[in-house]
């Protein structure tokens, strides 16, 4: 473990020389670096060189977006929307050439909008999006503004919720809406907000939450503190629960909504082999969960180590480095898990040379449709390939359980 964190101070050292993510300065005050102790690789994802199914994926619209999330489709089929990095949420063609603004969440547009991270405090980030199917209404989870709302006819979406317990979210993520209209979703810190991630995970607090909108009643509940750093979430098909993926812990939680149990929680998946971003239900009972990168046994090692994490952001340089560190080896990867926690399927490209950072995966007629909040482009993999026995992914993620 010394050399791997020599090699780290080294590389921090070095290499830390530049800021675009406008992390600094940072105090004693700001980053409190807590213990995070994760339980050893059971297998590590950047190994991989079997199958690599995710590499015959389509890149749809190339060069024409960035940054594309979370992926909805409205109750007439008609998509993918999706977030992008300017703050709106756009259409998909039904040709998959083109595309049209459908909504945003803020008035304040400008030209600065998708060019400078710290734009988005005004121009808003869309992290998570999903239609109510009887109502047509599209549910979202702007980072920067809270919970809102749009008609089906677009336009600017209205704010219905963005604090609970007199705690204002400053980086609200993702959401899942029951067949009672409840929104289920996600608060990942009350201090640092999006365009800070890098920061919010590097210091492994146990800030966030997973919260309740009632429209009934208009209320905003706290289900669960102390997630650290709360992301994805998605219901069960029966609604008796709810998974709230843990992106620093590389881990899935389940609340309980319904049976003896409710109002409890437990361990869904844990130890996985990368940090997961949004998970969505695959139709099925079961579950897609976006990996947006592998696990490293030098990130590993240095979550044991919150004196070197805050010794490393107290340097006179940048911490860029720190998303160097997170990101790695671009690799893109997805797991199929089952309604009871156990891995159905994993589809990989390993040298991430044509979908990498998955932040979620939405299936949709026979295919997958994969967002990324880096890739220039929507990600498309046909599920037909797998009926020709393509790749070898599954067999090695099942052997490995």
């Amino acid at each position: 473990m010394a050399r791997y964190l020599l090699t780290v101070l080294v590389a921090l050292t070095a290499l830390l020389i530049a800021d675009p993510l406008k992390l600094s300065p940072i105090t004693d005050t700001d980053f409190n670096p807590a213990v995070v102790r994760l339980e050893p690789l059971r297998y590590d994802v950047a190994s991989l060189d079997r199958g690599n199914r995710l590499s015959f994926s389509e890149r749809l619209l190339e060069g024409k977006l960035r940054g594309p999330e979370s992926m909805a489709f409205d109750p007439q089929g008609k998509g993918p929307y999706t977030g992008i990095n300017d703050g709106t949420i756009i259409k998909v063609s039904d040709d998959g050439q083109s595309f049209e603004t459908f909504a945003w969440t803020s008035t304040n547009r400008s030209a600065a909008c998708g060019d400078k991270l710290e734009a988005e405090d005004t121009c808003g980030r869309v992290l998570g999006l999903k239609f109510h199917q009887e109502t047509g209404d599209l549910w979202l989870m702007d980072a920067y503004f809270g919970l809102m709302k749009v008609g089906p006819e677009g336009g600017l979406a209205t704010v219905i919720s963005n604090e609970a317990e007199g705690q204002r979210f400053q980086f609200a993520n993702d959401l899942d809406i029951a067949s009672d209209g409840c929104v289920y979703f996600t608060d990942t810190s009350p201090r640092w907000k999006r365009r800070q991630f890098i920061l919010a995970f590097a210091e492994g607090q146990a800030e966030g939450r997973l919260l309740k909108y009632d429209p009934a009643t208009n209320t905003t509940t706290v289900l669960l503190k102390g997630l650290r750093f709360a992301n994805g979430v998605a219901l069960s098909s029966d609604e008796s629960f709810v998974l709230v993926n843990e992106l620093s812990l590389a881990r899935i939680v389940r609340y309980w909504l319904k049976g003896p149990t409710a109002g409890s929680h437990d361990v869904f998946f844990d130890n996985l082999p990368g940090y997961p971003d949004n998970i969505r239900p695959d139709g099925r009972g079961g579950f897609w969960v976006a990996l947006h990168t592998g696990r490293s046994k030098v990130m590993d090692s240095i979550f044991y180590w919150p004196s070197i994490r805050s010794f490393c952001f107290k340097l006179p340089f940048k911490p860029f480095i720190w998303y160097l560190v997170y990101v790695g080896k671009p690799i893109g990867v997805i797991l199929n898990i089952d309604e009871d926690g156990k891995a159905q399927d994993a589809l990989i490209d390993s040298l991430g040379r044509v979908f990498a950072a998955a932040s979620e995966v939405e299936e949709h007629n026979g295919k997958l449709y994969l967002g990324s909040v880096f890739n220039p482009y929507i990600g498309v993999y046909d599920m037909a390939r797998d009926k020709k026995g393509a790749g070898a992914d599954r067999d090695w993620m099942l052997e490995r359980q």
